[in-house]
C-alpha cells in the first residue's frame, strides 16, 4: 500500500439532500444498524456472557502494598466479581438504599451515586447496578464544588458511595437535598462520621452492605436495551452540567461494533484503568473489554506514579487523551535531542527508516530498529502493549506517527461525544495515514451539514477534484443518548425532529469515507471587523511550538485582534533564561519581557508557517506559570473550559486589550 492510500471506511446510502452530504454507514452494516453484542442488548447480558465463557479468567485487578515501597496486584476472576456484585446489589436492596425510584418518561429509574477515583469497588458497584437494574450517577471533582449540590438536587439520590479522599469536599457542601446515606469504601475516623451525622447523613461501611447482601441474595433484575444504564454529567462550556442519560444499548453496540472496525480484543488482554471512570470514554472502553473477557487493573490512585502502575500491570491495551500523549511525545523528543554522536545517528536513522515503512505500508514494527533503538521506549509502557488509542480531541499527525514509530504499535484515533456514548468513529490499526478519526461505528450513521458562515459546504472538493464534503457532523442511531435528564428543551436543541444529533464539530469526509475533524462550530467568535476565528485551530498550531504546554486563545467581539494565555514548559524557560543571561524564579521569568518576546516570535513564526491569516494570529500574549489543570480550568477529559478560562484570566485579557484600540 503506497503513501496516500487508506482503508475503506464508510459508504454513502440513500439520496443526497440540498445543503448536506450523503448519509454514510459502516460498510459492514449498510442495511441495518448494529443493535446488539453477540445477541446481547444490555450491559448485564454481555457481562454474564463473559462469566459463562471465561469464568476463571482474571477480571479485576487491585493494587495492594507488599512492603514499604513496593506493591503488587491481586485479582478477582469473572465468577468472583459476579459473586461480589451479587452480594453488593442484594445488600443495596436489603438495606433499602434506593427507597424512592423515580418514574421518568415511563421508565422507573433506581438511581444511586458514586464519588470516587477509579478503584476496584467502583467497577464492582457498576456491575452490581447492571445486575439489579439500578442507574449509576457518577460525580467527579473537576465538575466543581457548586455542581455537587446541583446533581444531588437534580437526581434526588438518597445514597452515595464514596472514598475517603473526597470526604472533605463532600463535607463542604451546604445542601444535601435527598441524600441520607454515604457508603464509604475506606474506614472513616469517628470525627468525620460525627460531622456527617450532624448533617443528617448516616455513614455505612462498604463491608456492611456486602454482609447485608449475604443474608438474602436476590434474583437479577430484568433489564432491557433502552433502560438507562448511567448518567454522565458533562462539564460543558457554560452553566451547570447536563445529565446525559445513556442507555444499555448505547454501550452494548459501541462494544459490539469494535470487531467491525477491525479491532481484535482477546481474553488475555490486560488494561490499566486510570482515566476517570465517570467519563464515558473510559467507561465504554472498560465495558467493551469486559465483553471480551479481558482483565481490568485499577491504577494505584496517583496519576503522577502511573509509570509504576504500568510496570506492574504491563498492559496490552493503552488508552489516553491527546494532552497526555503530547506530553509523552515532548519528553521522548527532548531526550532524543540531547543524544550525541553514535546514539543520535542511530536514533535518527531508526526513526527515518520506520517513518518510511509506516507511510509506505502502515508497518509500525521493524525487526532491527525496534530492538536496537526503540526497546526502552516500548518498555516504558511495560513491554507488552499491542494497541494504543486516543480519544476526546484530535491529535496532530506528526505526534501520532512519531508515537507509532517509537512505541512500535498501532495507534488508533477515536472520536465521539458523551451524547454519542464516546465512540462514534475510530481509525484502523493497519491504516498508514494519520490525522483523521477513521470510520463510523456500525451502530450509527452520519452526514455533514453546510455551515455557510464558516465557508464549509457539502459540495467541497480537494485539489484533485474529488468530493470532500465539509460541514457540521450529525449522527443518528443506536449510539445516541436518551436525552438530557429533566431538560427536554436542551435535548431538542441537540437532536432534531428526524433523530439527528448535531455535534457542533466540523468534519471533512475524505474520499475513503473516513472523517477528519477540522473545526468547531460553537467555539467560533467574531472580531469587530466581522472576521470569524476558530480558537481551537489556532491553539493547535501554537501547541506545536517547542516549550509550549498549554494555550488559550481569546477574542473579544468589540476588538479587532485575538490574544492568548500561554503556559510554558518550565525547563525550557529556565534554559532560555540561562541563554539570555536573565535571573529570577520561574514565575518571575514568565513575567519577563524578553521571555514574552521569545514565545511571541515563535508562535507567530509557527502561525505563518501553517498559513494562519493575519486575524487568526494573536497580537499579544500573557505567560502563565501555572497549568490550566491546577487552576481547575479543564474538564475531566482535560479539555479547556473556555468560559472558566475567560473568567479566571479576565484581568490579564483586559490588560492585553487596554490602550490597544
Amino acid at each position: 500500500m503506497g503513501q496516500g492510500q487508506s482503508k475503506f471506511y464508510a459508504v454513502p446510502v440513500g439520496e443526497k439532500k440540498e445543503g448536506e452530504s450523503h448519509v454514510y454507514r459502516n460498510p459492514n452494516n449498510t442495511e441495518k444498524l448494529l443493535d446488539n453484542f453477540e445477541g446481547e442488548t444490555t450491559v448485564q447480558g454481555i457481562f454474564l456472557r463473559s462469566c459463562r465463557k471465561f469464568p476463571n479468567n482474571r477480571c479485576l485487578g487491585k493494587q495492594v502494598a507488599t512492603g514499604e515501597n513496593s506493591s503488587n496486584y491481586v485479582y478477582k476472576t469473572y465468577i468472583d466479581v459476579r459473586n461480589v456484585a451479587e452480594q453488593l446489589g442484594s445488600g443495596i436492596k436489603n438495606l433499602n438504599l434506593i427507597p424512592n425510584p423515580v418514574l421518568y418518561e415511563g421508565q422507573e429509574l433506581r438511581m444511586i451515586g458514586i464519588f470516587s477515583k477509579n478503584r476496584e469497588e467502583w467497577l464492582l458497584l457498576d456491575i452490581a447496578n447492571t445486575l439489579y437494574g439500578n442507574t449509576m450517577i457518577p460525580l467527579y471533582d473537576t465538575l466543581g464544588l457548586e455542581s455537587i449540590p446541583y446533581i444531588l438536587d437534580h437526581t434526588q439520590i438518597t445514597t452515595l458511595f464514596i472514598s475517603s479522599s473526597i470526604v472533605e469536599t463532600l463535607l463542604k457542601v451546604k445542601e444535601y437535598h435527598a441524600l441520607k446515606n454515604v457508603v464509604t469504601f475506606d474506614e472513616l475516623p469517628q470525627d468525620k462520621i460525627q460531622k456527617f451525622s450532624e448533617k443528617g447523613i448516616k455513614v455505612l461501611n462498604y463491608e456492611e452492605v456486602l454482609n447485608a447482601g449475604k443474608e438474602k441474595i436476590h434474583p437479577f433484575a430484568e433489564v432491557h436495551g433502552n433502560d438507562i444504564f448511567t448518567f454522565s454529567y458533562t462539564s460543558g462550556t457554560t452553566g451547570m452540567p447536563k445529565g446525559v442519560m445513556l442507555r444499555h444499548v448505547n454501550f452494548v453496540t459501541v462494544a459490539g461494533g469494535v470487531v467491525y472496525q477491525g479491532i481484535q480484543l482477546y481474553p488475555n488482554d490486560v488494561y490499566l484503568s486510570y482515566l476517570p471512570l465517570p467519563h464515558v470514554l473510559e467507561r465504554v472502553v472498560v465495558t467493551a473489554l469486559l465483553g471480551f473477557g479481558c482483565t481490568i487493573c485499577m491504577y494505584g490512585g496517583d496519576v503522577q506514579k502511573i509509570n509504576v502502575d504500568i510496570q506492574l500491570v504491563k498492559p496490552t491495551i493503552f488508552v489516553s487523551v491527546p494532552r497526555l500523549y503530547r506530553r509523552l511525545y515532548n519528553t521522548i523528543k527532548e531526550k532524543a535531542d540531547k543524544l550525541s554522536g553514535y546514539q543520535k545517528t542511530l536514533f535518527e536513522k531508526g526513526l527515518a527508516s520506520k517513518m518510511y515503512y509506516l507511510q509506505n505500508g502502515g508497518h509500525v514494527q521493524h525487526k532491527v530498529w525496534d530492538n536496537l533503538v526503540f526497546k526502552k521506549t516500548r518498555e516504558a509502557f511495560g513491554g507488552r502493549v499491542r494497541l494504543m488509542l486516543s480519544g476526546s480531541a484530535p491529535m496532530s499527525p506528526e505526534v501520532v506517527d512519531f508515537l507509532k514509530c517509537v512505541v512500535c504499535v498501532p495507534f488508533l484515533e477515536g472520536y465521539g461525544q458523551t451524547e454519542g456514548c464516546g465512540g462514534s468513529f475510530i481509525s484502523r490499526a493497519d491504516d498508514p495515514i494519520s490525522g483523521h478519526v477513521g470510520g463510523v461505528f456500525s451502530n450509527i450513521e452520519f452526514k455533514v451539514l453546510d455551515v455557510p458562515q464558516m465557508n464549509y459546504f457539502s459540495t467541497d472538493k480537494d485539489e484533485q477534484g474529488r468530493p470532500t464534503p465539509r460541514g457540521e457532523i450529525c449522527i443518528r442511531g443506536n449510539g445516541l443518548f436518551a436525552g438530557y435528564y429533566k431538560e427536554p428543551e436542551k435535548t431538542k436543541e441537540m437532536i432534531d425532529a428526524d433523530g439527528w444529533m448535531h455535534s457542533g464539530d466540523i468534519g471533512l469526509i475524505r474520499p475513503d469515507g473516513s472523517l477528519k475533524i477540522i473545526d468547531r462550530v460553537k467555539n467560533i467568535f467574531k472580531l469587530s471587523q466581522g472576521e470569524y476565528i476558530a480558537p481551537e485551530k489556532v491553539e493547535g498550531v501554537y501547541l506545536k511550538v517547542k516549550g509550549i504546554a498549554e494555550v488559550f486563545v481569546y477574542g473579544d467581539s468589540t476588538k479587532s485582534f485575538c490574544v492568548a494565555i500561554i503556559v510554558p514548559e518550565k525547563h525550557l524557560v529556565l534554559d532560555l533564561a540561562n541563554t539570555l543571561g536573565i535571573q529570577g524564579s520561574f514565575e518571575e521569568l514568565c513575567a519577563n519581557d524578553q521571555v514574552n518576546k521569545y514565545f511571541f516570535d515563535e508562535i507567530i513564526k509557527q502561525g505563518k508557517a501553517e498559513k494562519l491569516n493575519g486575524m487568526e494570529n494573536v497580537k499579544k500574549i500573557y505567560i502563565e506559570p501555572t497549568s490550566f489543570i491546577a487552576h481547575g480550568l479543564t474538564s475531566n477529559t482535560l479539555k479547556l473550559m473556555r468560559h472558566k478560562a475567560r473568567e479566571h484570566f479576565l484581568k490579564q485579557i483586559e490588560a492585553m486589550y487596554k490602550g490597544s484600540e
